[in-house]
């Protein structure tokens, strides 16, 4: 008998592991509260007013580019196209960032721009938990954590299909890339509920936090990391552990149970062995393995489909976002 880590009941709503029970309704419910949960945070910086922003529908990103600092962001704008976050909280007289003395030189609030920048860490915990739930099936933590929005070093990370329709994750490496000799990549589109939230992130707050951050920290280094990546709070960008830690925390606001790293990808890998039709290509893998970087081997080892399956079943979407 196989030893499995990850079992379901008979009716596919409970998902077990190593003793910790998800159920598929209240995983479901968890979602969309995170969802609603950080736009209203996003929103609340503004006043509860969102800021326009807008993604030319004829934008088609170049998968193709490498350029140093290229990314679909250059495309975008808001309104007004210059620090419009800041431009709300000047007209509104919100946060008091910053204020101009008697000689006329602009003076940070470093209270306020530390409050700010504890805003913007809560939703960048919210929008990483998001993307790893909600968004394919989840990454180690090493492997989400290096999500580019624009071209470093390595090619960036995520782009866009057609204006703001979906945004699309292409991950390089994974922990399969030493053990096997090549370099694999994976492909997920994002629901359009979550491509939104990610695009009024890096558009509207982002560009403060960088203002901010360079003021506060005094540390060019920041200012590079927030052109880089998606996942950065102070200054920094976050670590796996950090994410672990964040992830527990959210997840068991949201859903009820706390779940890590490890725990998440186990029972979320076993919801899609369970509920979304297999589609097999070479060597008999399942594309939903391969692209959770392990086999269908290994996968029929670790990630259990059932308990006890009813008859019939042949799988079918739950929808997250």
């Amino acid at each position: 008998m196989r030893a499995l880590t990850t079992i379901w009941n008979r009716s596919l709503s409970i998902a077990q592991f190593k003793g910790t029970q998800v159920k598929v309704k209240e995983l479901v419910a968890g979602v969309q509260s995170m969802l609603k949960t950080l736009t209203r945070k996003m929103h609340h910086l503004s006043g509860g007013k969102p800021i326009k922003h807008s993604v030319p529908s004829e934008h088609v990103d170049d998968l193709s580019s490498t350029g140093r600092g290229k990314a679909w962001i250059q495309a975008a704008y808001t309104e007004p196209r210059d620090h419009a976050l800041m431009h709300s909280m000047v007209v509104q007289d919100l946060w008091n960032l910053s204020s101009v003395n008697n000689k006329g030189h602009l003076v940070w609030n470093k209270v306020a721009c530390r409050d700010f920048m504890r805003k913007a860490a809560e939703i960048v915990d919210l929008i990483i938990t998001l993307v790893h739930i909600g968004s394919g099936p989840p990454l180690r933590g090493e492997e989400i954590i290096w999500d580019q929005i624009s071209n470093g070093i390595q090619p960036r990370t995520l782009y866009l299909a057609f204006g703001q329709i979906s945004m699309i994750a292409i991950r390089r490496h994974s922990k399969d890339t030493n053990a096997k000799g090549i370099d694999p990549f994976n492909v997920c589109y994002f629901p359009q509920s979550l491509t939104d939230a990610i695009c009024y992130y890096i558009l509207v707050i982002q560009p403060l936090e960088r203002l901010v951050a360079s003021h506060l920290y005094q540390d060019e280094d920041a200012v590079q990391t927030y052109d880089l990546f998606l996942y950065v709070k102070h200054g920094k960008r976050m670590t796996s552990t950090q994410f672990s830690i964040t992830l527990e925390r959210i997840t068991s606001e949201h859903i009820g149970v706390g779940l890590s790293l490890q725990p998440l990808r186990h029972i979320i890998i076993a919801f899609q062995r369970a509920y979304i039709e297999e589609l097999r290509v070479h060597r008999e893998d399942n594309i939903g393995n391969l692209i959770s970087s392990h086999t269908s081997r290994t996968a029929d080892a670790l990630y259990a489909v059932e308990e006890g399956q009813p008859e019939g079943f042949t799988g079918y979407t739950v929808p997250f976002l």
